[in-house]
């Protein structure tokens, strides 16, 4: 009844929210009607809620809706590996950092992210051990262990 509009808001925390989208609505209607909306930025948010508002400006909030995102995550082959040459399947190709640690945490292999979705990587000399990788990427950390032989 009497329905102005929809906001799509969206929350990391389920606290601190934001808007997403503002869907017309279909004012005051008997029949049922379908909304639908895809977001450019779907690792954005974790938690979703809909406002509705009415012409005279009230309005109410649906119940939070936790969605469980698929984040696409980062590969490394070969691994186990010689130490001499990598290829890294990144997650996104969004600016950034790869970093290869050894297992103390001090840095072997360090270079910034700038649009590559892969990366290849030669002549690293890593010696043999265990290292970590991490890629960071729209505020996002993801590691993996890379086994030299």
């Amino acid at each position: 009844m009497n329905n102005d509009f929809f906001t799509i808001e969206g929350s990391f925390d389920g606290a601190n929210w934001r808007m997403m989208h503002e869907i017309k609505g279909a004012g005051t209607t008997q029949e049922t009607q379908n909304y639908s909306l895809s977001s450019s930025n779907p690792m954005q948010f974790e938690y979703f809620r809909l406002k509705q508002t009415d012409y005279d400006g009230g309005s109410s909030y649906s119940d939070i809706v936790a969605i469980q995102l698929i984040r696409e995550d980062f590969s490394i082959f070969p691994n186990p590996s010689n130490g001499q040459e990598l290829k890294v399947n990144l997650p996104s190709d969004d600016t950034g950092v790869l970093q290869i640690l050894h297992s103390d945490g001090r840095i072997a292999y360090s270079r910034g992210l700038s649009g590559e979705k892969y990366l290849y990587l030669n002549y690293l000399n890593l010696k043999t051990g265990a290292y970590i990788i991490q890629v960071q990427q729209s505020n996002q950390l993801q590691t993996k262990r890379l086994i030299i032989h």
